[in-house]
């Protein structure tokens, strides 16, 4: 098995994605629920479209970088160890974090409604909340419902020697397999929690393709302009199929994400800029995925109704990713044994 090496282009690609990513992450998660075909409904069929490469991104380049220590003595349990530190344990700070969070907003909101402290039973301790916090609750989301990335690519790296034999000897068809689990996850045919917020069959075909590239065994062709026209087609055909299909409330076995995802992953790829974006701003890609939904709910708070839509939307994504950003940066700083144990950097 020869490791392909990350080029200093490819790693400034790897890199913006990362930023781009978060942004994303918080462009998914703005607007809030909406009534079928409001503005809001068009605006969240228009952002999951585009935006649900996310996470599969980060899914992809933790399967590159974990591969490139295959070769290494003890690989896997050196980085089990090391994935230990850098997941499990923000997995826990974080989840706990935004319990205290609820916490505090119950107890200020039962204080302005002039209500006796507690009574706001939502962000109270119980088991089901300590199964959240602690991820022990495979079936379902955990009490940080962004936090489910962290467990879950740490699940991976606990299964990697799997999937790095599945690689070695059926890239394609263990590709395939994978594509096909999350196809009928997203569709509804095999929906369960355990493979959405655990096992996520959406992150396992893409960290098993950055696996497989890194190893070799899956290569990734040059595209050119008539390829690339065929992919924007294509894109244009399942976003119209994914927005048609919801405003007519058509359900079947077929997800049109399933379609989306690929073909955004591709089309992103294509495009990203290859000038690597400022140190600082990379750095920020992942704090400011875990501390958005902290910052979008602050948002929602101080602005609870406005007429113009898109003004609230627009104001959302930039008070989150710009306040993440800011935050991250002034704790880093600022606390930097704070900035490691919430960052892990």
């Amino acid at each position: 098995m020869k490791i392909v090496s990350i080029t200093s282009e490819l790693s400034a690609r790897f890199a913006n994605l990362a930023v781009i990513s978060a942004l994303m992450v918080v462009v998914l998660h703005a607007g809030g629920n909406c009534e079928r075909l409001s503005n809001g409904w068009w605006f969240g069929m228009l952002s999951k479209a585009v935006a649900k490469t996310a996470v599969p991104v980060f899914f992809l380049m933790s399967g590159v970088f974990l591969a490139g220590h295959f070769e290494e003595r003890d690989w896997w349990k050196n980085e089990t160890l090391k994935r230990i530190r850098t997941l499990l344990i923000p997995f826990w700070v974080w989840n706990f974090l935004w319990w205290a969070y609820l916490v505090v907003m119950g107890i200020v909101s039962d204080m302005r409604a002039g209500s006796p402290v507690g009574s706001d039973f939502g962000w109270q301790f119980s088991n089901r909340v300590f199964l959240g916090i602690v991820g022990l609750n495979i079936l379902s989301s955990p009490f940080y419902s962004v936090t489910w990335f962290l467990r879950t690519l740490f699940v991976f790296v606990l299964i990697s020697p799997m999937v790095l034999s599945l690689m070695r000897k059926w890239p394609i068809l263990t590709l395939v397999g994978f594509y096909i689990a999350d196809c009928l996850v997203r569709g509804g045919a095999a929906d369960c929690g355990f493979l959405r917020f655990f096992m996520a069959t959406e992150g396992l075909v893409w960290f098993a393709l950055g696996v497989g590239w890194r190893m070799g065994v899956v290569s990734i062709p040059k595209i050119g302009n008539g390829v690339k026209t065929l992919l924007w087609c294509g894109w244009i055909f399942a976003l119209l199929g994914h927005i048609a299909f919801a405003a007519w409330e058509v359900r079947g076995p077929f997800s049109w994400l399933s379609l989306i995802v690929p073909l955004s992953m591709a089309l992103l790829f294509l495009y990203v800029p290859t000038r690597r974006f400022p140190s600082w701003l990379i750095s920020s890609a992942l704090p400011c995925y875990l501390l958005h939904m902290f910052f979008l709910s602050v948002f929602r708070i101080a602005v609870t109704t406005s007429r113009n839509f898109a003004l609230v939307v627009i104001g959302e994504i930039l008070f989150a990713f710009l306040g993440s950003v800011a935050f991250s940066m002034l704790i880093r700083r600022v606390g930097r044994p704070v900035g490691k144990l919430l960052f892990q950097r």
